[in-house]
Parts: C-alpha cells; sequence; structure tokens
C-alpha cells in the first residue's frame, strides 16, 4: 500500500488530465460508498462519450462544409460570367475593357483569365496577335485603340515639392528640441528682459534651426530633381530618322535578287528594332545603334520594312543572349515552310554554318578557302574599327515546334556586315589629357580583339607599348601572372574579366553612339551611362567622356580644398591652444568655459589667404581669377564688419574705433609673412 500511495498521480484540484484520473480510480477502487465518494467528480466515461461526439459532428461539418465550397466553385467555373462588355467598347470593335484587363492583371484572377480563353483569346478581343503584335497600318484601328486603353505608358508618381523636404527635416528629434528651446527662450527672454533685450537668444535658435532645414531641404530637392533626371535618361530610345534613302543601286545591281530577298529577311525579321513612319510622313528607325544600322542598310537596298514582315507568320524569336552572342527566329513563309534566321558576332555564327551563299547567288559547301576568305573579310573590318555580324538562315524541312530551341548548326552563310561607330569628337583629346594628368584609361569590351585595337588606337587608349588581351587568356592568368600584365594591358575584351584582380575597376566600351561604360583610376571610379549606371559611383548626365576631364578636375579640387582646410585648422586651433597655454602657466588662471577652439578671430581672414597655396610663397597669383574664393573672401570681411559695428547687442561686440580697425588688420597682416618663412623651410 504504502508502494501505491508513493506513486505520483498528478490529480489537480481542478482541470486534471483523464489519464490521471483513470489512474487514481484504478488503484482507489475498494473504497466505502463509491457513487457517494465520487459524486462530485468527473464521469469519465460520459466525458469520453461526449469527446467522440464532438470529434464526429466536426468531421461532419467539414465534410459538409468541403461539398458546399466544390459545388459552389464548380457553379462559378460552368456559368457564364457576369461581365458585359461596355457599349463603347464593343462599338469600337473589341470584346473586353481596360478596366477588366487592369483587374485580371492586378488580382492575377486566373479564373476570369481562362474565362476571356487565356492569353490567345484575350489577344483575339482586343484584335491582336501573341505573335505579330500590334499592326500599325490600320490607323483608325489604332486610334480607336488609344481612346479605349490609353497610351501604353506606366502613371507616373507627382514629384514631390520643395516643401515637403521641408518638412521632412523638421522631423529631426534635434531640430524639434532646439525649436523647444527655441520657444522656453522667447517666453523666458520676453518675460524677464523685454522683448528687445529678451529676444536675442531664441531668434537665433530658431535662424539655425531654419538654415540647417533649407539647406537640408534644399540639397535633397535638387538631388531628387537629379535622380529624375536619371529615370529620364534611361526611358530615352535611339530613334533614326530616314529622310531619303541613301544611294545603293549599284550596290543592289551587283548582288543577285535571291540573296537579296533573302538578306532583307533577314535584316527586317530578326531584329529587335521598328520602322515607323512619323507625323511628317519621314521614316523612323528605333532601336539600338547597331539594329538601326542594320534596318538602315536594308532600307538602302529598297527594302520595305512592313511588307517583308507581313510576308511572313513569326514562329519563335530568341532574343540576344549575351553567352551566346547571337539572336535569331523561326518564320513561316507564305508559299509553305518553316525558315530560321539567325544573326551574331561573325566567328560564332560562321562556325554554325557549312554552307555559303556565292556571288552567283547559288548555295555551294562552306570549304577551306570560303572560310579563309570570310575570315579575312572579318579581320579586315576589324582592323578598320568596325563591329561585324554574320546573317545566316536554314530551312526547316523537318518541322519545327515553338517549345523547341533554335538549331545551333547546319546554317547557311548570307554574308558579313561590318558597322561603324565613329568615335565622338573630343574622346581622344580627353584621353590625352587624362594620360597627362596621370589617370589611367583602360578599355572593356565584348567586341571581336581586332575591332577593339581598333577602336582603342584611334581613341588613343592604345600605346605601343600597351597590350590588348581577351577575356578567356586574362581569366587564366595566375596572381603573380596578372599583377605583372596589368600596368600594360590598354585593353580587355571581356566585361566579366574586370574583377578578377581589384586593381582593374574602370571599364569604358567606346562606341560613339552608345557608351556602355566608362572609368578611371584616380582614387574615384567613374562609371558612365548603360551597362554600370545601376551601380554607378558616379552617373554622367550628358554620355560624354570628356566630362570625365571635368570630374577629374572637380575631384582633384576637392582633395586639394581638404588638405587646405585641415592645414588652416590647424594652424588656427594649435594657435589657439599655445596663446591659451601660455595665458594659463603665466598668470596661474585659465576660463573653463571660454571657446577655445571655435572663436571667431580676424587672423583667419589673413590666414585663408596665406593657405590658398600649399607651398607657393606668392599666394596673391592668380587670386581674381577665383571668384569664389574672392566672394567668400569679401562675405567674410564685410559680415564681420557689420557684426563689430552694427550688431553690438545681439551679438555681443563693441564698435572699433579707426585706429582699432587698423591696429587689427596689421596685426593680421603680420601673419602672412610668418606663413611664407614657414614654408621656405625644408620639411
Amino acid at each position: 500500500m504504502e508502494r501505491l500511495m508513493s506513486g505520483d498521480f498528478d490529480v489537480k484540484a481542478k482541470h486534471s488530465s483523464e489519464e490521471a484520473l483513470q489512474k487514481w480510480r484504478k488503484l482507489c477502487g475498494v473504497v466505502k460508498n463509491p457513487k457517494r465518494r465520487f459524486r462530485f467528480t468527473a464521469n469519465l466515461s460520459k466525458r469520453y462519450e461526449a469527446a467522440a461526439m464532438r470529434k464526429t459532428n466536426q468531421e461532419k461539418l467539414r465534410i459538409a462544409v468541403l461539398v458546399s465550397k466544390a459545388a459552389f466553385q464548380f457553379i462559378q467555373g460552368v456559368s457564364p460570367s457576369d461581365y458585359n462588355v461596355p457599349a463603347e467598347v464593343k462599338a469600337a470593335g473589341f470584346d473586353i475593357c481596360a478596366d477588366e484587363l487592369g483587374s485580371i492583371v492586378e488580382s492575377h484572377d486566373v479564373k476570369k483569365l481562362k474565362f476571356h480563353g487565356g492569353v490567345t483569346g484575350v489577344s483575339q478581343k482586343l484584335c491582336t496577335s501573341v505573335i505579330d503584335g500590334l499592326t500599325t497600318a490600320d490607323s483608325d484601328l489604332l486610334n480607336r485603340r488609344q481612346e479605349i486603353y490609353g497610351i501604353n505608358k506606366f502613371a507616373e508618381s507627382q514629384p514631390r515639392s520643395f516643401w515637403v523636404f521641408v518638412w521632412e527635416a523638421l522631423q529631426d528629434m534635434t531640430l524639434m528640441i532646439l525649436g523647444v528651446c527655441a520657444f522656453v527662450s522667447l517666453i523666458v527672454g520676453i518675460a524677464t528682459e523685454g522683448w528687445l533685450e529678451g529676444a536675442h537668444d531664441g531668434l537665433g535658435i530658431v535662424a539655425s534651426i531654419l538654415l540647417v532645414v533649407f539647406v537640408t531641404a534644399t540639397s535633397d530637392y535638387r538631388q531628387s530633381l537629379q535622380f529624375r533626371d536619371l529615370d529620364t535618361e534611361k526611358k530615352k530610345i535611339i530613334i533614326q530618322v530616314v529622310d531619303q534613302p541613301t544611294n545603293a543601286a549599284s550596290l543592289v545591281s551587283e548582288m543577285p535578287v535571291s540573296a537579296v530577298k533573302l538578306l532583307l529577311q533577314s535584316i527586317f525579321n530578326n531584329t529587335g528594332g521598328e520602322v515607323a513612319v512619323n507625323k511628317d510622313g519621314k521614316r523612323e528607325i528605333l532601336g539600338t545603334p547597331t539594329e538601326t544600322a542594320l534596318l538602315e542598310f536594308g532600307l538602302s537596298l529598297n527594302g520595305d520594312f512592313q511588307e517583308e514582315r507581313q510576308a511572313v507568320k513569326l514562329v519563335k524569336v530568341e532574343p540576344f543572349n549575351s553567352t551566346k552572342k547571337r539572336m535569331g527566329v523561326v518564320v513561316e513563309l507564305h508559299e509553305g515552310g518553316l525558315r530560321a534566321h539567325t544573326k551574331g558576332a561573325s566567328e560564332i555564327v560562321l562556325a554554325a554554318c557549312d554552307k555559303v551563299i556565292n556571288s552567283n547567288g547559288d548555295i555551294v559547301p562552306l570549304d577551306e578557302e570560303s572560310i579563309n576568305l570570310l575570315n579575312g573579310t572579318i579581320d579586315q573590318f576589324a582592323s578598320e574599327a568596325l563591329r561585324t555580324l554574320c546573317l545566316a538562315y536554314m530551312e526547316l524541312e523537318g518541322g519545327f515546334s515553338p517549345e523547341n530551341p533554335m538549331p545551333v548548326s547546319g546554317y547557311t552563310c548570307i554574308g558579313i556586315v561590318g558597322i561603324k561607330d565613329p568615335v565622338r569628337p573630343g574622346v581622344k583629346e580627353s584621353v590625352a589629357v587624362c594620360r597627362s594628368a596621370g589617370i589611367t584609361v583602360r578599355m572593356v569590351t565584348g567586341d571581336n580583339i581586332n575591332t577593339a585595337k581598333a577602336i582603342a588606337r584611334e581613341c588613343g587608349i592604345l600605346t605601343d607599348d600597351g597590350i590588348a588581351i581577351e577575356g578567356p587568356d586574362f581569366r587564366e592568368k595566375s596572381l603573380e601572372e596578372l599583377l605583372q600584365l596589368v600596368p600594360k594591358i590598354q585593353s580587355n575584351t571581356n566585361r566579366s574579366a574586370i574583377h578578377r584582380i581589384g586593381k582593374i575597376v574602370p571599364k569604358h566600351d567606346f562606341q560613339a553612339k552608345h557608351y556602355d561604360s566608362a572609368g578611371y583610376l584616380d582614387q574615384i571610379t567613374v562609371y558612365c551611362w548603360s551597362v554600370a549606371k545601376e551601380s554607378a559611383d558616379v552617373i554622367i548626365l550628358d554620355d560624354n567622356f570628356s566630362t570625365i576631364v571635368t570630374v577629374a578636375k572637380w575631384g582633384r579640387s576637392v582633395y586639394i580644398n581638404i588638405q587646405k582646410f585641415v592645414q588652416f585648422q590647424l594652424t588656427v586651433n594649435v594657435v589657439a591652444l599655445i596663446v591659451n597655454f601660455s595665458s594659463a602657466c603665466l598668470t596661474g588662471r585659465f576660463n573653463s568655459n571660454g571657446n577655445v577652439i571655435s572663436r571667431t578671430e580676424g587672423l583667419r581672414i589673413f590666414n585663408e589667404i596665406s593657405s590658398r597655396e600649399m607651398e607657393e610663397v606668392d599666394v596673391f597669383k592668380g587670386i581674381l581669377d577665383n571668384y569664389v574664393f574672392v566672394v567668400v573672401i569679401g562675405g567674410t570681411v564685410l559680415s564681420q564688419i557689420i557684426i563689430v559695428e552694427f550688431l553690438g547687442t545681439f551679438a555681443n561686440t563693441t564698435p572699433l574705433t579707426f585706429a582699432q580697425w587698423f591696429l587689427s588688420v596689421l596685426i593680421g597682416f603680420l601673419g602672412m609673412p610668418i606663413a611664407a618663412g614657414l614654408k621656405k623651410i625644408p620639411v
């Protein structure tokens, strides 16, 4: 019995577990009058029955809810939608309105999208094609489309006004505390000393708060305007306006008709650009400089962009891939059959070809002689700073599925084209200025090695003792080899190699119409526009390499000014410390409440002039050419005169006599010959 009673039953006074109660009752079953003894305790059998009933009811309720939900979803899925096409939309020839499209996109409503027939059904209701896109041939349809759906532009947020930045600057906790202090100072000062005498401190605090707030707000507001300008620059696209086609009659007459037809089909269908007609009736070419040049070449061959696009049906579009360095399309011909077109880096596309179109328009096998001839053409174009592209095609006789990738071999070479991007005016001069200033300019590009060399020489980057290296060769070098090679490298033909060593950070693609990025090593790194703008330290808004010279001037000017400021502050502080230390030692007293370092002294004006040149004795040389310095000095002198002579009560100053002013200026001027003498001391 003692062993049983010593067991831990864990029976609580209230809300004890059923297991503990069952264990206790099993051991205490032999009792006198158990019904009377346990009449106030839980009935375990009834509790078990209630728990089982609750579980059964919950299961029935869950099944009923699931069945109702499934039935509701089934009814919603098969019943016609309550969407009604507005009358103006139906009158315009469309079967879906802009609000319905917006609700599908914003709520990601897949069921509603399926009800409208999926992507294909929506495109049919919009009178467009998922492959060909919108057509600009029917101007009336285009106008009605814009009236119903609006312009395809994102709604831009309204720019924040200047006062919004003022309000944000006022949210600073320090300024709030200063504002409270200014209010208390005004109340106490006016109550004790009157308006004129008691408001000085409070108004001074208010003026300092307003100065900080407006300076901060102005800086933030100007920065927001600059960011908006950057966003505007990002949205700019290149448009080439073609007024009159170039004279290419001689070129067309020398080429076979079949070859010209294939060439135009490849140019106008395998492209990321567009040829449109503006309001003035002139043709506009939209796209990158490379696409623009190719389309302009096609137009010069008397080609018709719209006619070529309508003559075929696009089956698959493979956009340009920086890894594969090519792009391609598969088209369905009007007379039947499928044809694949590809274009890209000449050496890559040419390696995928096994046939070529000869001068007679016949398709012949690509033998070693033809390969050498084409490679010689590529090298010749590259040596002339031309960007080369190879155009090729393939007949897909066995059919093609859009889900399958495009073929990678078996193409027929149509031809090699060379594109000239003339270097912008002033780039060569800017590179020469950078080199004379000790700034090393290196070029990193994805072009052919010969093209990169030609462009680098034309820009003045590649010198006689410089080295141009390809990316794969650069990555294979060891760290020791890189340390010896890097100072001589002036051109690299792979952008992915620039992070191999920390010293190689500048990068630039010196094509005139499209700068990828630019940079230099001079304690700061500058990247130009297209590729590196998102992670750039400094973004050049005018997209001009010549701006780097200006940036370098400002950067070095700031660095020199910091040196001058440090010298100026060090001189003033050392003098102040020496004077205070000497006076404390001689008099035996020192005012611990006085300003030791930040006192305003008249000697500072002459010290500013002495600090204008770090090593030169003649500090007045060219002083009038520096308008900012003259204005600062003049403003400082004028402000000191006003403070001393007219703001005596407010600034706690006493007006000086003419003799006192003369003596102060003379004593201050004596610091200049002392500074000149110190500069003569060799260090």
